[in-house]
C-alpha cells in the first residue's frame, strides 16, 4: 500500500474516533449519530457545484449507500445506548474488515496476498482484543448483538462505495453526492421515526455536530478515495486502527482505564499495519 495512503487513512482513523466519541458523549446516541451525517450531507452540498455528476453505474450504489448508511445509523446509536464506546466500537470496527474481505471476494473477486490476509487478521484480533477489558453484564448481550450488526453494514456499504467511487468516474464525484443523498435519506426518516428527540438534540447541540459531521466528512471522504485505489480490505482493516485512537479517547474523556491488556492489543494493530506494508 503507497505510503500516501496509509498515512491519509490513519488521518481519517483518527478523525472518525474522535466524532464517534462525541455520539457516546452526547445523550440520544440514535438522534446524535443521524445529526451528524445530515450535517455532512449539508457540508458537501456546495461541492455539488464543483464535482462533476457520477456516471449512471454509480447512482444505484448511491442509492444502496443510504439505505446501508441508515441502517449503521441506527444500529450504532443503539450499540452506544447499550455499550460503552470502549466495547461497542472494536466489536464493530474490528468485525467490519473481515466481512469485507469476504464480501470482496465474494461478490468482486478480489484476491489477497497471503501477507495481507496475516496483516488483516492480525490487525482484527488487536482490535477486538480490547474489548476484553471487562466483562460485560450478565444476560444483557445487547451491545455485542448491536455492534456485530453495526459491522454488517459497515462492511456492506463500504463494499458499496468502494464499488461506486470506482464506477462513478470519479472517487470525489462520488463522494460527494454519496454524503448528500445518505445525508437526505437520513433526515427524512428522522423526521418520521424521532421528529422531537431529533429536533431537540439538533437545537441543543447543535456546534457540538457540526463538529463531528466536519470530521466525518473528512474522513470517510479520504476512505472513498482511498477504496478506490486498489483492494478494499486493507484499506478498511487500516481505517481500524481507529480503536487505538477510541480506546484512548475513552481513556480520557470518559475515564476508561487504559492497561497492560490494551497496550499489547495497540501492539497488535501497529503490527498488522506494519505488515501492510510488505
Amino acid at each position: 500500500m503507497a505510503p500516501l495512503i496509509v498515512v491519509l487513512v490513519l488521518a481519517a482513523a483518527l478523525l472518525h474516533a474522535a466524532w464517534n466519541s462525541l455520539v457516546k458523549m452526547s445523550g440520544d446516541t440514535v438522534s446524535v449519530a443521524a445529526l451528524i451525517v445530515v450535517g455532512c450531507g449539508v457540508l458537501a452540498a456546495p461541492t455539488l457545484f464543483v464535482v462533476a455528476r457520477p456516471a449512471p453505474e454509480a447512482w444505484p450504489m448511491l442509492a444502496a449507500s443510504a439505505v446501508l448508511h441508515l441502517g449503521y445509523v441506527v444500529f450504532l446509536g443503539k450499540a452506544y445506548q447499550h455499550g460503552d464506546l470502549s466495547q461497542v466500537y472494536p466489536i464493530a470496527r474490528g468485525s467490519a474488515p473481515v466481512l469485507l474481505a469476504l464480501l470482496a471476494f465474494a461478490v468482486l473477486g478480489e484476491a489477497l496476498s497471503g501477507i495481507t490476509i496475516a496483516a488483516i487478521a492480525v490487525i482484527s484480533t488487536g482490535v477486538i482484543s480490547l474489548t476484553l477489558r471487562r466483562r460485560q453484564a450478565p444476560n444483557d448481550g445487547r451491545p455485542v448483538l448491536f455492534a456485530l450488526g453495526t459491522a454488517v453494514f459497515i462492511a456492506s456499504y463500504t463494499l458499496v462505495d468502494g464499488y461506486g467511487a470506482r464506477v462513478a468516474g470519479s472517487p470525489h464525484a462520488y463522494a460527494a453526492w454519496s454524503f448528500v443523498v445518505s445525508g437526505a435519506v437520513i433526515f427524512v426518516a428522522v423526521l418520521a421515526y424521532r421528529r422531537r428527540r431529533f429536533l431537540d438534540h439538533a437545537v441543543s447541540i447543535w456546534p457540538r455536530a457540526l463538529a463531528g459531521s466536519a470530521m466525518a466528512l473528512v474522513a470517510y471522504w479520504i476512505v472513498i478515495w482511498a477504496l478506490a485505489q486498489g483492494p478494499m480490505a486493507p484499506v478498511a482493516a487500516l481505517r481500524e486502527t481507529s480503536v487505538i485512537f477510541a480506546a484512548l479517547f475513552g481513556a480520557v474523556l470518559l475515564r476508561e482505564p487504559f492497561g497492560r491488556l490494551r497496550f499489547a492489543a495497540a501492539a497488535l494493530v501497529a503490527a498488522g499495519v506494519v505488515l501492510l506494508q510488505v
